[in-house]
């Protein structure tokens, strides 16, 4: 383990930002509107969710934009991740394409990172034009409503079909302090809009990540660290509230096999009061688990097995010379299974 990487400086920097995570994000409930930034809780790269989405520790790939953007100062080549997913069933497309371009020279190594994300909902039945029960469609009492034994007669043309859209664009940065030890931060302005209306947002992300020779590593994500407001065109406003990632990863390779083993486990902390809607909760406090493995065999074949939030996940990949194509596929215990593609290219 290289001297000094984990020392008790380095430890209180990123636990006293957590602590303060922590008293923003439940000093910040009150206001907080909840699930209004669930489109950024849906996890990118087949590669992390074939894994269970416990990546906040491994951010090794153009995806460190999302799930931890200190992990950039340690890429070294050009790395471009487009990916697709079609979830639950086909119901929501998400998409996104990352970027990231290292530094050249300096004494510490450092890289910047783009990632744009979309999250769509097609065919939403719009019925706001279809009028009340009343004299003109059904032949009822006229009071304006729909009562038991009346018949409604409606025009199909008066519903009208829309699209939930809602994208973010994540600007990264991450910066080595000394070896095997780095910081990152992203700011994203964020846009959601459905039929007429929308909304434009700003948020920030700040992440550590700390790595030892002994192959542990250990990163903290906070996202939307000063809460996010969301403002309509309506005059209502959301507000995205804090939330932390905190994850351990170990790798180890198998020269004689020619073999990498990598184990993550990683846990998500929100302040917006999701109670059962989470694996633990206390008052405003919820947290899930993820747990992810990959198996990679000379930088040919990877295979992965994980859980995220008590769902089954897994994935596969393929490599040759530079590129990764790689599949996952996440079950769900009440909706329909969600398939991802993603590719990885290093130049």
């Amino acid at each position: 383990m290289r001297k000094g990487v984990f020392d008790r400086q380095w430890w209180e920097a990123g636990l006293g930002s957590l602590v303060l995570l922590v008293s923003v994000g439940f000093a910040s409930d009150a206001l907080g509107t909840k699930y209004a930034g669930e489109f950024l809780a849906v996890g990118v790269s087949a590669r992390a969710m074939g894994m269970g989405g416990a990546f906040v520790a491994v951010a090794d790939d153009a995806s460190a934009a999302y799930w931890n953007p200190a992990g950039l100062a340690f890429i070294q080549t050009r790395t471009v991740l487009p990916e697709h997913s079609e979830n639950f069933g086909g119901v929501v497309n998400y998409d996104d394409l990352a970027y990231v371009h290292p530094q050249t020279g300096g004494e510490h190594a450092s890289a910047f990172g783009i990632m744009v994300l979309r999250l769509a909902v097609q065919d939403i039945p719009d019925t706001r034009d279809l009028p009340y029960c009343d004299s003109t469609w059904c032949g009822g009492n006229e009071n304006g409503q729909y009562d038991p034994g009346e018949r409604v007669w409606f025009d199909p043309s008066r519903i009208h079909w829309r699209t939930d859209s809602e994208v973010a664009v994540f600007l990264s940065y991450g910066r080595e302090l000394r070896p095997g030890l780095a910081v990152g931060g992203t700011l994203k302005p964020i846009r959601k809009s459905f039929a007429e209306y929308s909304c434009f947002g700003f948020g920030a992300d700040l992440g550590f990540l700390m790595r030892s020779e002994n192959g542990v590593s250990v990163g903290i994500s906070l996202q939307d660290f000063f809460g996010t407001i969301l403002s309509w065109d309506t005059g209502t406003r959301e507000t995205i509230t804090p939330n932390a990632h905190l994850g351990v990863a170990y790798q180890r390779g198998f020269e004689s096999i020619e073999t990498h083993l990598l184990l993550a486990v990683q846990t998500d902390i929100r302040f917006e009061g999701r109670e059962f809607a989470t694996q633990f909760n206390t008052g405003a406090a919820s947290a899930d688990f993820r747990a992810g493995m990959e198996c990679t065999w000379r930088n040919l074949l990877a295979l992965r097995l994980g859980t995220a939030e008590g769902n089954f996940t897994a994935g596969a990949s393929l490599g040759m010379r530079g590129y990764w194509v790689d599949y996952a596929f996440l079950g769900h215990e009440y909706l329909d299974s969600s398939h991802r593609v993603s590719v990885r290219a290093h130049f």
